[in-house]
């Protein structure tokens, strides 16, 4: 019987061991899982730190940007371009005077007398013409043109009526 009490006794104390070592295997485990899960916590956050720090580095250089913009001052105009636009010369007129003056070095009045802006001028002048010749013939005496319609229906007295709108009395 003692052997039976020391047979159990043992097989009570491996069991006991087995369950210590399980326990500790599942602890260390438990410890390695713990400590993989913190370090990758870790490096997801030093991740995400690195990034908020480039982010708001590169927030600063955008500001230090949009404060460098200083407003560009409206481009002033040319006095003698005033002088042409007074005269009635339209853009494209005014446009080629520039490039004439710039090309020859001479002002733009003086580009108003240059061969080259005076042919230019014809043409532009021709081509308004022509573009009026294409609208078509004469809408008439500019008379208006009321349209005074007798409808059936209408009685002996509105008819005279009518009628005497229709011969101006």
């Amino acid at each position: 019987m003692d052997e039976q009490v020391q047979d159990e006794t043992l097989d009570s104390q491996n069991e006991a061991t087995e369950e210590v070592e399980k326990t500790e295997i599942v602890e260390e485990t438990a410890e390695t899982v713990e400590t993989e899960d913190a370090e990758k916590l870790k490096d997801a956050n030093k991740r995400l730190f690195e990034r908020a720090k480039k982010a708001e580095a590169e927030n600063k250089v955008l500001k230090a940007k949009q404060e460098v913009k200083v407003e560009v001052p409206a481009q002033t105009v040319d006095p003698d371009e005033l002088r042409l636009i007074a005269k009635g010369l339209s853009d494209q007129e005014i446009d080629q005077a520039k490039v004439i003056a710039k090309g020859r070095e001479i002002s733009l009045p003086e580009a108003l007398k240059d061969p080259l802006l005076i042919a230019y001028r014809e043409k532009l002048e021709e081509q308004r013409r022509k573009e009026k010749a294409k609208l078509g013939a004469s809408k008439g005496s500019g008379q208006a043109d009321d349209e005074i319609l007798v409808k059936p229906g209408t009685t002996p007295e509105e008819h005279k009526q009518i009628w005497e709108k229709a011969l101006g009395r």
